[in-house]
């Protein structure tokens, strides 16, 4: 037995068809807000998405701006590396030029002051012999002289002494000449 509504006079549903209301109207209902929630879910993620592509496009567009002040950087660096490697070469040959004109000028010193020192020593030296060379001269001279001397003495000795033998020869003939007159 079904009841009836007193405003309206319907009768009442049975249970049975109202559980089978219930559950379209449940379907219904949960049909409708799962499409409510996918579509908010939907926005959400697009929005997600959409702010996901601006950061990826962000980082991108800072990741080749580092890319490009990198590679700017690491050709100043290599500039910079090069002119200070040209600097460094030009020092170094620099200094070797520098020593070499050092040692070249230290040689040529070292030699004007070797022969003003050989100058100064012979000089030295001359003034010191010159009195010994002068006696030395004169010993020469002396020498010389008595040399002479002695050679004429020794030819007035042979003369001498080949004249006495002669002499006497002559005495004889002489003696012998007288007696026999």
């Amino acid at each position: 037995m079904s009841l009836q509504n007193i405003k309206t006079g319907e009768t009442a549903t049975p249970l049975a068809q109202l559980q089978k209301n219930n559950e379209i109207f449940v379907e219904k209902t949960e049909n409708a807000l799962l499409k409510e929630a996918l579509a908010l879910s939907n926005e959400k993620c697009n929005a997600l998405i959409e702010r996901q592509n601006s950061l990826v496009q962000e980082l991108t567009q800072e990741v080749s701006s580092l890319k490009n002040e990198n590679s700017r950087l690491v050709r100043q660096l290599q500039q910079q590396t090069d002119k200070v490697t040209e600097e460094l070469k030009n020092i170094v040959r620099d200094e070797r030029n520098f020593k070499v004109e050092i040692s070249r000028s230290l040689k040529e010193d070292l030699a004007i002051s070797a022969n003003e020192v050989t100058a100064y020593y012979k000089e030295q030296v001359d003034k010191s012999i010159a009195p010994v060379n002068k006696e030395l001269k004169e010993v020469k001279t002396e020498i010389a002289e008595q040399t002479y001397q002695m050679r004429l003495r020794g030819k007035v000795r042979n003369i001498l002494f080949w004249a006495t033998p002669v002499l006497l020869l002559v005495q004889s003939f002489i003696s012998v000449l007288l007696l026999l007159k």
